[in-house]
């Protein structure tokens, strides 16, 4: 696996970032827990690594790394850290102590010999000896607990902890940064009785941990001259994009056991009662708040450097059982995480079959036997101009949607799309091929932005319970995955 070092150049930006971003006036390190001076006859520090590897894939698959690999990303070069909660335990679990370092007072960040951004304690700290695991979580949105978070601890989203105290991109200062949760588990480490502060800074007592972000982002980018299509007989503009069904519920750590990938939600399927039912494992705010679809700048030796660049959407991860064919996976349209492109669609005047005048909102019709469009539903259903008592889908403002799906096993005919914690999703649209459809069908939420039009519609061909393949190819796409991961294809629509 190729391994990209374009965020070398950026290496000091990245870390002076990460440790002088946030200057809140926190407090130096919180009183650990329990507080060990009495009994301290050593000191120590930690460093801490992001990881670089590639994540693990959807249940029944370890790896993903098939799935439109674009090598790794080495790190956000403008990341925001506040803090690092760092637990200590024996081998066999027994808590012992728990510390919180905040970034403005604590912390220190640098790059080592092989390129890689280490953190560190600005001064090592007092502990007693013995083997010890070190669990890290860095940017916890809850306070330093009194133990050592379990395997399997899990944070829900709601009111009180909403998705952008996990992820979300925050202004500081005038600049933009990342700030992301993390976490991350050491090997057993020997701490040795007697080791002095400056031995520690020396090399002694040293706890090594790798964590790894629990969100995941998704990039969708369109290539030049996507909005002229004279095959369609018209031109897109206002193309934007939204990410929907992940989770509302992340692990802290992942839940990986070498064979299977679980995530919350991995063992429901949609049935009939989708509408009722989705709404308590996935989030859907993003469908309100779609973000612009840029221009495709990765050219040259560089192009990957680019991602720079672009705002990203954030989710969390979302995986189901991996199937070779659609009655071995559990992949449904209405548990897989996915975008929506939405896009304004203007038919040249020659495209409009009755000849007709649209409306001056845009809306057209599209009739649901003929596939033509037309200025009214009159002219749509009369026979001699259009198709006599055919259906009418109504396409309010010119608005039609399409539908993408982050990682497709399968460019052309997806059964699976594992959405996996640390990675990057980066989607192209190369070309457009047909009409979208005019609603969507994926959000059982009551505020739908893109709700069903009222009147005699088509069937729409987006069903929550159905696979993920489609019959008809609306759109070519190129998809990457940046670990952070990349995974990056261009997509046709």
């Amino acid at each position: 696996m190729m391994k990209m070092k374009f965020w070398k150049s950026c290496a000091l930006l990245l870390a002076g970032t990460l440790i002088t971003a946030c200057t809140n006036g926190d407090e130096p390190i919180t009183d650990p827990r329990p507080h060990p001076a009495a009994e301290a006859n050593t000191y120590v520090a930690f460093a801490i690594q992001y990881d670089g590897r590639l994540a693990t894939g959807p249940q029944t698959r370890v790896d993903d790394s098939e799935y439109n690999p674009q090598g790794t990303y080495e790190g956000e070069r403008d990341e925001l850290l506040n803090t690092i909660d760092l637990y200590l335990t024996a081998p066999d679990g027994t808590f012992l102590e728990s510390r919180r370092f905040n970034a403005s007072n604590d912390l220190t960040a640098s790059i080592d010999e092989n390129g890689n951004q280490v953190i560190r304690p600005r001064t090592p700290f007092q502990t007693t000896a013995g083997d010890k695991v070190a669990t890290v979580v860095i940017n916890s949105p809850m306070p330093l607990m009194d133990a050592a978070p379990s395997d399997d601890y899990r944070f829900t989203t709601n009111a009180s902890l909403p998705m952008s105290s996990l992820a979300e991109y925050v202004d500081v200062d005038g600049q933009t940064l990342l700030r992301v949760a993390a976490s991350g588990k050491s090997e057993v480490t020997t701490i040795l009785e007697g080791v002095t502060s400056d031995e520690v800074i020396a090399g002694q007592n040293h706890i090594d941990v790798e964590v790894i972000r629990i969100a995941s982002k998704v990039l969708v980018t369109k290539s030049a001259g996507l909005e002229n299509n004279p095959e369609l007989g018209g031109t897109f503009t206002d193309i934007t994009y939204s990410v929907a069904q992940g989770t509302l519920s992340v692990y802290l750590f992942p839940q990986d056991d070498g064979t299977t990938y679980t995530t919350w939600g991995s063992d429901y399927v949609p049935t009939g009662t989708y509408l009722a039912t989705a709404g308590e494992y996935y989030c859907y705010d993003d469908l309100l708040t779609p973000s612009n679809v840029m221009e495709d700048l990765r050219t040259g030796a560089d192009q990957d450097a680019n991602l720079a660049q672009y705002p990203c959407k954030l989710l969390l991860e979302n995986t189901h059982t991996y199937g070779e064919d659609a009655s071995t996976t559990t992949y449904r349209k209405g548990n897989t995480a996915y975008i929506l492109i939405r896009a304004t669609f203007v038919p040249d005047a020659a495209t409009i079959a009755d000849g007709g005048a649209l409306a001056a909102d845009g809306t057209f019709y599209v009739g649901g036997t003929d596939g033509l469009i037309y200025s009214s539903i009159q002219a749509a259903t009369t026979e001699g101009v259009g198709t006599f008592n055919q259906p009418v889908a109504t396409y309010t403002g010119g608005k039609m949607l399409y539908f993408v799906w982050p990682n497709p096993d399968d460019i052309q005919r997806p059964m699976n799309s594992p959405v996996i914690r640390n990675n990057i999703y980066c989607v192209n649209i190369s070309t457009i091929n047909k009409l979208g459809v005019n609603w969507n069908p994926l959000n059982p939420g009551v505020n739908n932005p893109d709700p069903k039009p009222s009147g005699d519609e088509p069937e729409n061909p987006i069903d929550p319970t159905d696979p993920l393949s489609l019959d008809d190819t609306y759109m070519t796409v190129d998809i990457t995955t940046r670990p952070w991961n990349v995974h990056s294809y261009d997509v046709d629509l």
